[in-house]
């Protein structure tokens, strides 16, 4: 089931990095992050849920450039939600 929160994830096991791409566009590098903390990610039903009590805030975080056009695309979605209530 895709997350609905976490948009796409990449792990470096040579840097003990990973790059999370979250639904809103926005990017992040956690630095040192073991192997077996990553690939509880990858095998997760509920990807945000191991992200949140397994990653955030305990990793050093480090902001990305955004992927182009993502932000964009949620503010759309959320202006015509907001004409469809």
């Amino acid at each position: 089931m895709p997350s609905e929160v976490i948009r796409r994830w990449d792990y470096d096991p040579a840097a003990a990095c990973l790059t999370v791409t979250f639904t809103n566009g926005r990017r992040y590098r956690y630095d040192a992050v073991p192997a077996d903390v990553a690939a509880e990610i990858r095998v997760a039903f509920a990807k945000g849920v191991v992200f949140n009590r397994r990653i955030r805030g305990r990793y050093e975080a480090t902001r990305l450039p955004d992927v182009a056009g993502a932000t964009a695309a949620v503010a759309a979605s959320s202006d015509q939600a907001a004409r469809n209530r």
